[in-house]
C-alpha cells in the first residue's frame, strides 16, 4: 500500500481504535477506514488497485494452515463489522461486490481447473469457501450488540517520521 505522505497530513492517521494490537490480533481493516475518511474529506480522491505491481512477502509455515485461514478471515469480518460500524455499510461497497462477484468466480474457476486435471482448483475453491464463511461469521459477531462500543472510535494523529 502506497499513499501520498500529503494525504496523511491532512486526513491524520490511521485510527487506533482498529488493527493489530499485540501478539495475538489478527484485526485488521485501518487502512479501510482511513481511505473511506479521506474520500470523505478529500472529495475526488481515487485509491487504485495495481494488479501488476510486484510485492514479495515472506510467508511463515504457521500461516500457511487451514486453521490460520480460519482465524485470519473470521478476524476481518469482526474487523469489518467495526469499519461499518464507523463509516455505515456503504464504506465497504468494494467488499460487497468481492463477496457477490469476484469470490464466486474463484470458486467456479478452482472448480473448472478440476476438470480440466488441476487438483490443486479443489483445495482453491474450498479456500474461498472457508475463508468466506469465517468472515461471514466473524461480520456477524462484530454486529451483536454486546461488541458495539457507545464510545466514539480513538483517531489517531499521524506524525512525519522522524
Amino acid at each position: 500500500m502506497l499513499i501520498r505522505r500529503s494525504v496523511f497530513e491532512r486526513v491524520g492517521g490511521f485510527n487506533h481504535s482498529l488493527g493489530r494490537s499485540g501478539a495475538n490480533s489478527l484485526l485488521s481493516c485501518e487502512e479501510t477506514e482511513f481511505c473511506v475518511r479521506a474520500q470523505a474529506m478529500l472529495p475526488g480522491t481515487i485509491f487504485l488497485y495495481e494488479p501488476n505491481a510486484s510485492i514479495r512477502h515472506r510467508v511463515s509455515a504457521k500461516r500457511l494452515t487451514w486453521a490460520y485461514l480460519w482465524r485470519r478471515c473470521y478476524a476481518e469480518g469482526l474487523s469489518k463489522a467495526v469499519v461499518a460500524r464507523i463509516v455505515g455499510r456503504s464504506g465497504l461497497s468494494s467488499e460487497w461486490r468481492q463477496t457477490t462477484m469476484v469470490l464466486p468466480t474463484g470458486i467456479l474457476h478452482g472448480l473448472a481447473a478440476v476438470l480440466k486435471g488441476d487438483i490443486g482448483g479443489l483445495g482453491r475453491s474450498a479456500a474461498i469457501i472457508v475463508g468466506f464463511a469465517a468472515a461471514a461469521i466473524g461480520f456477524l459477531r462484530g454486529q451483536e450488540p454486546s461488541l458495539r462500543s457507545s464510545a466514539p472510535p480513538a483517531i489517531g494523529i499521524w506524525t512525519k517520521p522522524v
